[in-house]
């Protein structure tokens, strides 16, 4: 695939540490009971969601954390993702949901042609690998 540079898993509620949020990019979030481990792979069955954002990566996340707690709508994923694991205990994503991105630093029209190309990419690659998107994704 082409070159680019993942961040490793990062814990949710960590997630404004990551460098390059204000970026937009790709991201990927997925759930692990143990540690993460130490190499992201966009085929990991652990994978929950695939997403991508051509605004930051900060703002799109809080779409989606407003999704996941039931706060808002306007994230489809997010929304997917509270119908999906919102039957668990209340606060249980916290402990086992990670992130990982890639934020893209290019100019126009290259940043988000890039963004959707590796996204897309990885959504293929993951179907490949398991034959259905991953539990968040619907397209």
């Amino acid at each position: 695939m082409d070159e680019y540079t993942i961040t490793k898993w990062t814990p949710w509620d960590e997630r404004l540490g990551i460098q390059g949020i204000g970026h937009p990019g790709v991201y990927l979030l997925a759930h692990f009971t143990s540690t993460p481990p130490p190499e992201v792979d966009p085929t990991d069955p652990a994978i929950v969601y695939i997403g991508e954002t051509c605004r930051s990566l900060r703002g799109r996340w809080g779409s989606f954390h407003r999704a996941i707690t039931g706060a808002a709508k306007g994230h489809s994923g997010g929304l997917t993702y509270h119908a999906a694991f919102s039957s668990e205990a209340p606060e249980s994503y916290k402990q086992r949901l990670y992130v990982a991105a890639i934020p893209v630093e290019l100019e126009e029209p290259h940043c988000s042609a890039f963004i959707r190309h590796v996204e897309r990419r990885m959504l293929w690659d993951y179907v490949q690998r398991h034959r259905r998107y991953p539990t968040c994704n619907s397209k």
